[in-house]
């Protein structure tokens, strides 16, 4: 997050339009396991809880190894598609494709590390991974932004970071080391399982840049500039969910497999779903309150950005309930309910999109649109959810009233503090006193919030 702030400084925003791109095409590129790693993320639960310390590494052997049997073939098609089709005249450009290829493998394997590592509850060992991933990409990434062709370099950099940090987490948790192997049984068996989940993984990851897309197909580099600035407010506030939902996940399925009562579960998946919104609700008031006055001083030229960054915001808050959501419902056999809600919501998306573009011609007006309709994806996955835990049919309503209270209030109360802070940040020179108050006012108000979820997150930790 800090590297993508420095990068949209340092390349300005046309470049940084296109940095953008690259990143979106790692994205997609990460779903060539087609749903092993999905599958093997919620198998293991129930294997761990049963002690079946064999099956659990070979599946991860499997996994592995159909993995990089993926990539070798697509780097043989590359290879014979480069001897009729020429990309550059440098031996950088003509390894560019190459070094791709390896960033997305490297970027599946560390994926399924932390995965596995999450399920030996190794979380303190997965966090200082990222961490270290972090601190990597960090200076890898600022120096490269420095060189004459800073996008083939920040590749480069992405690369060596996954290869450094995955090496890092398996040597900090040895008991997630195996050899790759090419079981196609198990693999099949995989891809089977989790296909599905790779499906509606790979739509919600078209949800989170459909927008983008669109401003990518009619807009101008500059354009993508200034709204990924938004998109990185709407990834910050939708991590919180995922985050919650990685970590809670498991002991979800495991208390399944252990344990029938269905009273304990009901109260486990609220809990999880109410924390998610709770955590990333905090986030995103907290952007609204403080963007402008960042934008503003460090990031003058993207200004035009402020209004899309505190859109998106809310707009992340919503893809991330509905990407946790998802992954509930998904692993508690309600597949075909949650693809589908999927594919309408991007059915009514794109031409929407399209239409507020091609109408307002702006980055706010795409935004705009997609905050209501992430809203409703968010409120039909979580009715989804709901049912599945078995919930009667009035505590469903009431719930989702309670999340449109909350949401149009929460909407409001932070588009006040966008207004605010955009206010008292213009004016800052004439009324210092006013700046001051309204920040250290904005700062109380957040860590006392901030104190508040970390009570509750101890609470459903305990």
């Amino acid at each position: 997050m800090i590297l993508e702030l420095l990068l949209a400084r340092l390349l300005g925003p046309a470049i940084y339009g296109l940095w953008s791109v690259v990143h979106t095409v790692i994205q997609y590129g990460n779903f060539l396991h087609f749903g092993a790693i999905s599958s093997l993320a919620r198998r293991e639960p129930a294997l761990h809880a049963r002690n079946e310390i064999f099956e659990i590494r070979a599946l991860r052997a499997a996994a592995y190894g159909f993995q990089i049997l993926v990539v070798l073939i697509l780097v043989g098609v590359l290879a014979i598609a480069l001897c009729f089709v020429n990309i550059g005249n440098s031996a950088t450009d003509r390894a560019l494709p190459f070094v791709l290829l390896t960033t997305i493998l490297m970027q599946q394997v560390q994926i399924t590390a932390q995965s596995c590592a999450i399920n030996e509850f190794k979380i303190r060992e997965n966090a200082r991974s990222r961490i270290f991933f972090s601190v990597i990409f960090l200076v890898l990434g600022l120096a490269a932004a420095l060189w004459k062709a800073p996008l083939t370099w920040l590749i480069f950099s992405w690369t060596t970071s996954l290869i450094l940090s995955s090496i890092y987490l398996y040597r900090a948790v040895p008991s997630i080391q195996v050899l790759p192997s090419l079981d196609l049984a198990r693999s099949e068996a995989l891809v089977r399982d989790g296909f599905p989940i790779f499906f509606q993984g790979l739509l919600r990851l078209l949800i989170s840049n459909l927008d983008k897309l669109v401003i990518l197909s009619f807009a101008p580099a500059i354009v993508l500039g200034y709204y990924n600035i938004g998109s990185i407010a709407a990834g910050l506030c939708g991590m919180v969910s995922s985050i919650v939902m990685r970590v809670s996940l498991p002991n979800i399925l495991r208390q399944r497999e252990l344990d029938s009562s269905l009273e304990n579960g009901k109260n486990s998946i609220k809990d999880t779903l109410r924390l998610a919104l709770s955590g990333s609700t905090f986030f995103a008031l907290a952007v609204s309150a403080f963007s402008p006055l960042f934008i503003l001083i460090f990031l003058p030229e993207y200004s035009a950005s402020i209004w899309i960054v505190a859109v998106l915001s809310w707009a992340g808050v919503m893809i991330g309930f509905s990407q946790a959501a998802a992954d509930l419902a998904l692993s508690l056999g309600h597949k075909r309910a949650t693809v589908a809600a999927t594919f309408v919501l991007l059915a009514v998306m794109g031409p929407a999109l399209v239409l507020a573009w091609f109408i307002f011609h702006s980055g706010i007006s795409v935004a705009i649109v997609t905050l209501p309709l992430t809203f409703g994806y968010a409120l039909w996955l979580l009715r989804l959810c709901l049912r599945a835990s078995n919930l009667k049919r009035e505590d469903i309503q009431e719930n989702l009233k309670h999340m449109v209270a909350l949401g149009v209030a929460m909407v409001a109360l932070g588009s006040l503090f966008t207004e605010l802070q955009i206010w008292q940040t213009i004016n800052r020179r004439e009324n210092v006193f006013l700046f001051l108050l309204g920040n250290f006012f904005f700062l109380i108000l957040f860590i006392g919030a901030g104190i508040a979820l970390k009570k509750q997150v101890t609470r459903k930790a305990s």
